[in-house]
């Protein structure tokens, strides 16, 4: 989790500048909870999307169901940053919005025998492809004049502007994944112009990011003198057509090595190249290159490329010295297979600590007695280490279908949706407030005990997911909200803007919020496992690649890792249940009372909830991290 020290700000920044900051490098951290971190979709992606899938069914008519599910997702008013949600399409688009609203029924795109209704099909996409071409010339346009539009000097009515600003990096950040920049570049640079004491502003930041191609130098980790390296530079010569020189570490300067722990013995290609973002050059190249060496010769072991990223670097100036070369920072991103994310593992780790059995980072996964179980985390496991992205994320799905406890549809992917979305989806006001209290102590830790005093009732001492109750009853304390808010708020204005809206919600709604909270968590698992399942399916049936994989693999690796860790406390820790089946129901069983108490006392306070709905809100602890 990145955090900023409260010393380290240049003098002139404003708190709305500090928000905007802090809120793109939160969405941009792959070490955020995942519910923090950014989505890959807003009004103008989905849109992408669903042109995407009508043409796609125009030649496999099996694709309409996923268009169905689209067109649903965009229509939602679950999903925030949906087409009808989306606040930049709202205000200047509105015909797409109303037409959509009006005239566009998933039911009718298909007809007979779930075939699709070719007429009304050709028609949607013909104006959807009109509306795009108003998108692609304007949604940017306006989505920065918006952010310009925020009065980032205003220092004392901050709160009128920050949640429309927080809504707008929502949107922006998406666009500029399918633009084609990185959250890692995104990150860098935001975090290299505060380590250099420069003030930022949204202008800066914007005109940075022009989508344009500039020179780039790479340093670019070989690995060991093999065939392996020999062949892959070669490919990549012949790739980019570009000058490529070979060096080896004894070339480089000596502190540069002993600073990021090189190796004597391994070579690099540098070379200069055009790109609109380092990393995302770094990483397709990779991808693609990777691809074709395997492709000219069946491959023993591939571990030669294990530090390709640890060891890879890039700078923005063609002459500047080494020792300034930035590190390609891929941490957390699945193309890089030392860093992939390890849910079950660690899971199992923090849930030790809540449940009380025995399990150390360190220690294998427990060979579990229950073979359905087993297979499944056998999948799992070669899906963490396989270094094709297309393999790994087809055995994270197979994993997924092998622990089903229980089938409801004759459909693999409704099955699957009904028993994640589920399982998951009701932790959702856990891991808001996990999110909230461990920011909470990581600002605290970085700024040397900055919250120990000053509050009128001491914060919770324990961050542990099974004393959130503790923390809610803290945060919906009314007596004391402003002088808390100001003491967070001296910090970090995004650990200010939290608390004031969760404090705000628990204070002031009814368990209705609660109840759409959780709709919203479970609706989003949906519809997100039938895009993961779309690309599956690309890979398994026609043996196509993946583009943009990212989001879609770490979404996939979470829902599998925590439902896996929580069959294997269950049935192996603490031997609870007999069987995956048994195990599901209770959990289910808990998510389906906690929806009948909600949906029958919508008009109750939040903050007059009875203990024992709290606690069966923050029983699942798993569910919070």
């Amino acid at each position: 989790m990145w955090i900023a020290r409260s010393s380290k700000w240049h003098s002139e920044t404003t708190p709305l500048q500090k928000f905007a900051v802090e809120r793109i490098l939160q969405r941009c951290d792959y070490s955020e909870l995942i519910t923090n971190r950014f989505r890959t979709m807003n009004g103008f992606t989905l849109l992408k999307e669903m042109i995407h899938y009508c043409n796609v069914t125009m030649r496999r008519s099996k694709t309409v169901k996923t268009l169905m599910v689209t067109v649903e997702e965009a229509k939602s008013p679950l999903i925030n940053q949906n087409i009808v949600n989306d606040l930049i399409i709202c205000e200047y688009f509105k015909d797409l919005k109303e037409y959509l609203e009006k005239n566009v029924d998933s039911k009718k795109l298909v007809g007979e025998k779930m075939q699709p209704n070719l007429l009304f099909l050709e028609n949607l996409q013909k104006d959807l492809r009109v509306f795009e071409k108003q998108l692609e010339k304007h949604y940017f346009e306006f989505l920065s004049k918006e952010l310009i539009a925020i009065p980032f000097g205003e220092k004392k009515e901050v709160h009128r502007y920050i949640g429309k600003l927080a809504n707008l990096i929502d949107l922006l950040i998406p666009y500029l994944i399918f633009k084609g920049y990185s959250s890692a570049t995104i990150s860098q640079i935001l975090q290299g112009w505060l380590k250099s004491g420069y003030p930022i502003t949204i202008v800066k930041f914007l005109s940075f990011l022009h989508y344009k191609e500039r020179p780039f130098t790479f340093l670019q980790f070989l690995g060991k003198k093999s065939e392996e390296s020999h062949d892959f530079l070669d490919l990549m010569r012949k790739s980019l057509d570009v000058e490529i020189n070979n060096i080896s570490s004894k070339e480089l300067d000596k502190s540069f090595v002993a600073t990021h722990s090189i190796s004597d013995d391994v070579e690099f290609a540098k070379y200069v190249y055009n790109t609109i973002d380092p990393h995302m050059h770094v990483r397709s190249n990779f991808d693609a290159l990777l691809k074709r060496l395997v492709v000219q010769k069946d491959r023993r072991s591939l571990s030669v490329f294990n530090d390709f990223f640890t060891h890879s670097f890039w700078s923005n100036k063609k002459d500047q010295p080494i020792t300034k070369f930035r590190t390609i920072s891929l941490e957390g991103d699945p193309i890089n297979v030392l860093s992939r994310e390890k849910t079950l593992r660690n899971t199992l780790y923090k849930a030790s600590k809540i449940y009380d059995y025995e399990y150390l980072e360190s220690d294998h996964i427990p060979l579990v007695d229950c073979e359905q179980l087993r297979n499944s985390i056998y999948y799992y496991n070669l899906a963490l280490g396989s270094k094709s992205i297309e393999n790994s994320l087809s055995l994270l799905w197979t994993s997924l279908e092998a622990v089903q406890p229980y089938k409801v549809y004759n459909a693999d992917i409704d099955a699957v949706q009904k028993i994640i979305s589920k399982g998951l989806g009701f932790g959702a006001i856990g891991r808001d407030i996990y999110g909230f209290a461990i920011r909470v102590n990581s600002i605290n830790k970085l700024n040397e005990d900055c919250f120990e005093n000053g509050f009128e009732i001491p914060l919770p001492q324990n961050t542990y997911p099974d004393k959130l109750n503790d923390w809610f009853n803290w945060i919906k304390d009314e007596k004391n909200c402003k002088k808390n808010f100001e003491k967070f708020k001296e910090h970090s204005e995004l650990l200010a803007f939290q608390y004031h809206s969760l404090g705000k919600k628990y204070t002031e709604e009814n368990l209705n919020l609660i109840l759409d909270r959780i709709n919203k968590s479970e609706a989003s698992i949906r519809f997100q496992l039938q895009r993961i399942y779309h690309h599956r399916n690309k890979i398994v049936h026609s043996g196509d690649m993946i583009n943009e994989y990212t989001n879609l693999w770490m979404h996939l690796e979470w829902y599998v890792g925590k439902i896996l860790s929580y069959f294997i406390i269950k049935l192996h820790f603490k031997q609870e249940s007999r069987s995956l089946e048994d195990a599901f129901m209770e959990l289910e069983a808990d998510r389906d009372y906690l929806i009948s108490y909600l949906e029958r006392n919508k008009e109750m306070k939040i903050k007059d909830l009875p203990d024992r709905i709290l606690s069966l809100m923050f029983k699942n602890g798993w569910h919070f991290f």
